[in-house]
């Protein structure tokens, strides 16, 4: 874990990410201290002036708010109030910044389908990356991980309403590995915007659960 926030985010900002929000840092602060899930009223959601998003990593973690702070090569960095920064490119998580046991490298990403909204998924979509690890110990690298998909249409809890959206599964194999899970992104029906993914890291750590609240 980053044992201290801001002078991470400091380095990052000054190695020339474009600078998406002017203020990340008493939003940071103010939730910093919290040890019980974070839950913002509607009124607190429309005040805040950067994407945030609702963040869960594991079971044993309470929620938190993530705030976007940079961009950089098409990839977005997220900052929580626990300390990591969380790496995502059109919602896929890359990396975690700070925390073993994660993902550290995520190849074809330029393939990704999901880099072109939900309307282009059906059974028949295929996606092959390779992707490094890191452990307590050791990176492990070029791992291939094979995905195909399912897209359902469901009723969905937003926030404080219920709305029309898709799931999209995305069913993953990966046969170096012997390991096979399924991460879930859901989009709004009407705007087709990404509002929840769950997306696995690895047996000991479980999911990282990300909700998109503005």
């Amino acid at each position: 874990m980053i044992k201290n926030l801001l002078p991470l985010f400091a380095s990052i900002f000054l190695s020339g990410c474009q600078f998406l929000g002017g203020e990340y840092v008493a939003q940071i602060k103010k939730a910093y201290n919290s040890q019980n899930n974070v839950i913002l009223t509607q009124e607190e959601i429309a005040q805040r002036k950067q994407p945030s998003a609702y963040l869960k990593l594991g079971d044993a973690n309470p929620q938190v708010v993530a705030t976007l702070a940079v961009v950089e090569n098409n990839q977005a960095k997220w900052v929580t109030a626990d300390s990591n920064v969380i790496v995502t490119q059109n919602g896929r998580l890359v990396r975690i910044v700070g925390l073993d046991q994660s993902p550290s490298f995520v190849s074809n990403l330029e393939f990704d389908p999901i880099r072109n909204g939900i309307d282009g998924f059906s059974s028949k979509t295929r996606w092959q990356r390779f992707v490094d690890f890191k452990t307590d110990k050791q990176v492990l690298t070029n791992y291939r991980v094979q995905a195909t998909y399912q897209v359902e249409h469901i009723e969905y809890q937003f926030l404080d309403k219920k709305i029309m959206a898709i799931r999209l599964i995305e069913n993953n194999v990966s046969p170096d590995l012997g390991l096979s899970f399924k991460n879930e992104f859901i989009f709004d029906a009407e705007s087709k915007k990404m509002l929840y993914a769950r997306q696995y890291i690895t047996p000991k750590i479980g999911w990282l659960e990300m909700t998109f609240i503005n």
